[in-house]
This record gives structure tokens, C-alpha cells and sequence, in this order.
């Protein structure tokens, strides 16, 4: 029995190598853009523990109030939000390169899936045509029968 042969197979894999390096680039830049979503919420608990503290130690209720600390104290936390606004920017840039990867990927798997419909169709197509010829065939041999038979009989 004939085999269905997609003139394009190359070009499909081609395709489904292409969108599976855009998935694996997309993955990174999802994994960067988590991993700074994650730094940046860390550095906010800081931030907040730090601004704690610094209100704990300016207590006037807690005894003596240690300026130096709460001096020490504020300048941390001015440093971790210094740090946030870095991080958001980075996460910023992070998020617009994950979104055009992401649009890149789109592409790469429109395209891929282009292919696969008309490698379906044709496949669709090559079937019919077999089973015509299979239903041709049939018939001739029928038709050949049934002329032996007339001849014998």
C-alpha cells in the first residue's frame, strides 16, 4: 500500500524547531522575570522590617530612644528602597522582553500550525484519491469477473 509523502515535512520541521527555541527563549525570560518578581517582593519585606524597626526604636513608650540606631535603621531602609526601584525598572524591562518573546513564539507557532493544516488537507486529500483508485481497481477486477463469467457460462 502507497504511503502519504508531505512534500513539505523539512520545512514542518524546520517549523517545530523554530517555535520550540522561541518557547525555550520565552522560558528564560519568564524565569528571569519571576526570579526579579521574587527579589523585589524579598527586598519590600525588607523594606517594611526596616521601617518596623526604626518606628520600634523612636518608641518613646520602649525606654531610651537610641538615635544612631534608628539613624542606621532609616538609612537601610532608604538603601533597600533604592534597591526596589532598581528592581523595578529591571523587572520592568523584564516584563517588555517577555512580552515580545512572547509575541515571537505566537509567530513561530501560527506558522508551525499553518504547515500542520495543510499537511492535514493534503493528507485528507491523498486518502480520497487512494480510496478512489482502491474503488476503481475493485471494479475492474469486478467487471473482469463478471466478463470471464459470461464468456464460461
Amino acid at each position: 500500500m502507497a504511503r502519504f509523502k508531505f512534500p513539505l515535512q523539512a520545512l514542518l520541521h524546520m517549523r517545530e524547531r523554530a517555535e520550540r527555541d522561541e518557547q525555550l527563549a520565552f522560558a528564560a525570560l519568564e524565569h528571569d522575570r519571576v526570579s526579579l518578581q521574587q527579589e523585589l517582593a524579598h527586598v519590600q519585606g525588607n523594606i517594611a522590617q526596616a521601617q518596623h524597626d526604626a518606628r520600634a526604636l523612636l518608641d518613646p513608650n520602649a525606654g531610651t530612644i537610641d538615635l544612631q540606631a534608628a539613624r542606621w535603621q532609616a538609612h537601610a531602609a532608604l538603601h533597600q528602597q533604592a534597591l526596589a526601584g532598581q528592581l523595578r525598572v529591571s523587572l520592568s524591562g523584564a516584563q517588555v522582553r517577555s512580552d515580545q518573546q512572547r509575541e515571537r513564539l505566537l509567530r513561530a507557532s501560527i506558522a508551525r500550525r499553518a504547515l500542520e493544516r495543510l499537511r492535514e488537507r493534503r493528507m485528507a486529500e491523498w486518502s480520497l484519491e487512494q480510496k478512489r483508485r482502491e474503488q476503481f481497481e475493485q471494479d475492474d477486477v469486478a467487471t473482469q469477473r463478471a466478463a470471464r463469467a459470461r464468456k464460461e457460462g
